[in-house]
C-alpha cells in the first residue's frame, strides 16, 4: 500500500475564495453552473465548503479569469513576482475575464492614463 502525506486544502477556505473570485468576475452561482452544467446548488455547495469544486471547475476555470492558485492555497498567483493592492488585484481579475476587445480597449486607455515619464511593462 502506498501512502502519500497529502493533506487537501480546506474546503470552507477554497469555498469562500470561489465565492470571492466569483463575484469580482462579475458571475452569478447561475452563469457558473450553466457553464459546467452544474445545478446552482452544485456551485453553492463549493461555496458553503460542503464539497471540492469539480475537476471540470479546476480545468476550465483558469480561462474565465479563475487564480487558481489563489483559490487553492490563499496566495495569488502574481505574490510571487510582486504585491499588489486590493485595487490592483480586482483589476487584474477583471482584465482576465473580459473579452479580447475589451483587454484591448483596457490597455488602450490605461496607456492614455499612464503618468508622464512612467516606463510601460510588458
Amino acid at each position: 500500500m502506498v501512502h502519500t502525506n497529502f493533506n487537501m486544502p480546506n474546503k470552507a477556505s477554497i469555498g469562500k475564495r470561489l465565492r470571492e473570485q466569483r463575484e469580482a468576475l462579475g458571475l452569478t452561482q447561475d452563469t457558473l453552473a450553466a457553464r459546467l452544467g452544474k445545478s446552482r446548488n452544485t456551485i453553492g455547495a463549493w461555496e458553503r465548503g460542503e464539497q471540492y469544486p469539480s475537476a471540470a471547475f479546476m480545468a476550465q476555470a483558469p480561462e474565465w479569469g479563475f487564480d487558481m492558485i489563489y483559490l487553492l492555497t490563499g496566495r495569488r498567483a502574481i505574490e510571487a513576482i510582486r504585491e499588489l493592492t486590493a485595487d490592483e488585484a480586482a483589476l487584474l481579475d477583471t482584465y482576465r475575464g473580459a473579452t479580447d476587445d475589451g483587454k484591448a480597449l483596457a490597455r488602450s486607455v490605461l496607456g492614455m492614463a499612464q503618468k508622464p515619464g512612467a516606463k510601460a511593462r510588458g
